[in-house]
């Protein structure tokens, strides 16, 4: 997760994770091409932070709801583009975290009950760390 931030906030050419500076929209194909890279990174690697489905309260239920809402507000912010009118940014950041909530959950309920945990954890390991690697290289290479 942290090579994906990284190689966001250089696409950007900030040198900080502000918020604002990120969500400008690209300007190059070499930054559409990361915020693409990081964006799948960040799908694969964020469902580890929802832990384990099982037995739950009503509490504990909510909790992780919000805790999903809240990955993937974070996801929608840190990829996708905010264009510049309000109305249009309202609508991609909305449209975007419910495709990243969608998304978060078919990963966490297809992959991670299947296996045991240690496998689970190497298929991420595997699949988010070359996708982030790129997406850093894509950004060292073209200078952006």
């Amino acid at each position: 997760m942290l090579i994906s931030a990284a190689a966001l906030a250089e696409a950007a050419g900030k040198p900080s994770l502000n918020i604002a500076a990120l969500s400008a929209a690209p300007e190059t194909p070499a930054q559409t091409i990361v915020r693409l890279l990081a964006g799948v990174a960040l799908i694969v690697a964020l469902p580890w932070w929802l832990g384990a489905q099982g037995e739950e309260s009503a509490a504990t239920y909510a909790g992780s709801l919000l805790q999903r809402a809240a990955l993937a507000a974070f996801w929608s912010v840190l990829v996708l583009p905010a264009p510049g009118d309000t109305v249009w940014a309202i609508i991609v950041q909305v449209g975007g975290t419910l495709l990243a909530c969608t998304g978060m959950r078919a990963l966490s309920e297809r992959w991670l009950p299947a296996s045991r945990e240690q496998d689970a954890a190497r298929l991420v390991w595997a699949t988010a760390l070359p996708v982030a690697l790129v997406a850093l290289l894509v950004v060292v290479w073209s200078g952006a």
